[in-house]
């Protein structure tokens, strides 16, 4: 299941520019209490991703051979309907030529059969066999046509050729992906969400990204599309996430996604460790009092206080134990 997470605060001011004040520490915050302030805090459903282009296919031999021959390499452009390689096709190649040839002198015979028919010099019987044995060569050499072609790869779409996972001479698995073709951009990120979030992700609410190769960086980008049927096994449904055209990141890597499902303004916050239990420790100089407090949103680093305490109360930095008077 994937794990549930909030961003903080200063990823999504880099990231989306929402011009929001940064929940800081103070002085005495970094010491042993805390003072209560008025922030905007985000809510966010977190989830984990790939990217990918929009528009792409992966190509792979409908049967177990070798790969025999390349026409295009890693990188090469591309149109629809271009032979990206072939697999070993030999036996299937031999074949074909033999029932071409079968079928080219199956229907010489039918076509003298017609006429001898119509001479009266053969029986029906013996044209409707030719014509018979004409239709049952001619079925053989569609198979093996079709054979041929499925060991022929071919691009369904315009675009590079992004990837091959396989050498020449390997021999690929029956359904085995061999190559990637598709459109460089525009790019975008299919992301797994646990299915217990799914109904707070929304077309067009805007997403925050991270990914390992940019470690430091946070990236945006948009709720495009939200798959209506989700995986029973695995318990997520799958998000796509557009990404503009300029993003850094490339197909194939993985992400973090924290897609923005709230925005609250003017909220009231303190470190999530001066909440423990329901209860924060108020401070009146020296004095603490154990306040019972009502909580919202939470992330990593700090706590929505709903009901309990007011701006500016001054609360222990490290709430003790429920237990504790």
């Amino acid at each position: 299941m994937a794990k549930r997470r909030l961003i903080t605060f200063l990823a999504l001011i880099i990231a989306i520019g929402l011009g929001y004040s940064v929940y800081g520490l103070s002085k005495e915050e970094r010491g042993d209490t805390a003072i209560a302030k008025r922030d905007t805090v985000i809510r966010a459903v977190y989830a984990t991703g790939t990217v990918e282009p929009v528009y792409w296919a992966k190509l792979a031999s409908y049967k177990t051979a070798r790969l025999m021959e390349i026409l295009h390499p890693e990188g090469d452009a591309i149109k629809k309907g271009d032979v990206i390689a072939r697999m070993e096709n030999r036996a299937e190649t031999q074949r074909l030529e033999e029932a071409k040839a079968k079928l080219d002198f199956a229907k010489k015979e039918l076509a003298r059969n017609i006429i001898l028919t119509r001479e009266k010099a053969i029986s029906r019987k013996e044209l409707e066999d030719a014509q018979r044995e004409e239709r049952e060569i001619y079925a053989q050499v569609q198979a093996l046509q079709q054979a041929v072609s499925d060991l022929t790869l071919i691009s369904p779409v315009d675009g590079i050729v992004l990837r091959r996972d396989m050498e020449l001479g390997e021999i690929a698995q029956a359904g085995q992906t061999i190559f990637w073709v598709g459109q460089p951009i525009p790019l975008r990120i299919t992301a797994d969400v646990d299915e217990e979030d799914i109904a707070q992700v929304k077309l067009n609410q805007k997403a925050v990204i991270k990914a390992d190769a940019f470690a430091g960086q946070v990236f945006e980008g948009t709720v495009s599309e939200i798959t209506p049927k989700g995986d029973p096994v695995n318990k997520v449904f799958r998000a796509r996430i557009t990404l503009p055209e300029n993003t850094p990141l490339l197909t194939g890597m993985t992400t973090e996604v924290n897609i923005i499902t709230q925005t609250i303004p003017n909220a009231l916050v303190i470190p999530s460790t001066a909440e423990n239990g329901g209860f924060a420790w108020r401070m009146d100089g020296r004095k603490k009092t154990k306040t019972p407090v009502k909580t919202g949103v939470r992330d990593e680093s700090h706590v929505q206080i709903t009901e309990g305490l007011k701006e500016g109360d001054m609360v222990l930095s490290h709430a003790p134990s429920t237990t504790e008077k």
